[in-house]
């Protein structure tokens, strides 16, 4: 990376590593944990702006990323080839794509943006086809970060209204079902317990 590097995750293997830099770019380490080294096996181009956030989907062959560039992007990775590209691009958001998040299921991501909303977006791993399903609006300044329940039927968002909510997404109309209040400040990151 030629810039700061704003996110890393690993894949649900364990063998590489994914990484979003303000440098515009998503690059993929392999790694040997029984010498512990590692090497850069692809890099991935098209974000127009900086890269806040890259998540691996639970099957982990493919990636979402969101940007400065106000875009959710779904890539492929051939874990045998190393080889990866672009197949999606969902727009809407009117501001900086801070957060996203895989369903459960692998069939959903969900985004939250500097545009004060979460949306959630349908994605077909089988033609590589999405679109979006559903907007939160509720929170009165940005949605730093959203998070899935591990049920699959809550959206959590936390933002920088100093507020925690929960959203019923199982009808798909986005039902903020639940406002946590307390913190003094931005929330910036929100997470379920592994028993929901």
């Amino acid at each position: 990376h030629t810039n700061v590097v704003n996110s890393v995750v690993w894949s649900p293997c364990g063998q590489f590593l994914a990484s979003g830099s303000h440098d515009n770019t998503i690059r993929i380490w392999s790694f040997d944990a029984s010498t512990c080294t590692g090497q850069e096996v692809t890099v991935l181009q098209g974000h127009m702006h900086a890269v806040c956030i890259v998540v691996w989907s639970p099957c982990g062959t493919f990636l979402a990323s969101g940007s400065g560039d106000r875009t959710v992007r779904i890539w492929s990775f051939d874990l045998v080839t190393h080889q990866g590209q672009k197949v999606a691009k969902f727009e809407g958001h009117l501001g900086w794509v801070m957060s996203v998040v895989w369903s459960p299921c692998g069939q959903y991501v969900a985004s939250g943006s500097w545009d004060w909303t979460a949306r959630i977006w349908t994605f077909n791993t089988d033609t590589g086809q999405g679109k979006e399903v559903t907007k939160f609006e509720g929170h009165s300044t940005w949605v730093n970060s959203v998070e899935w329940s591990p049920c699959g039927q809550f959206l959590t968002t936390g933002s920088s209204d100093r507020t925690v909510r929960i959203w019923d997404i199982a009808t798909k109309l986005g039902k903020e079902v639940a406002k946590l209040e307390g913190h003094t400040d931005c929330v910036n990151n929100v997470a379920w317990s592994p028993c929901g």
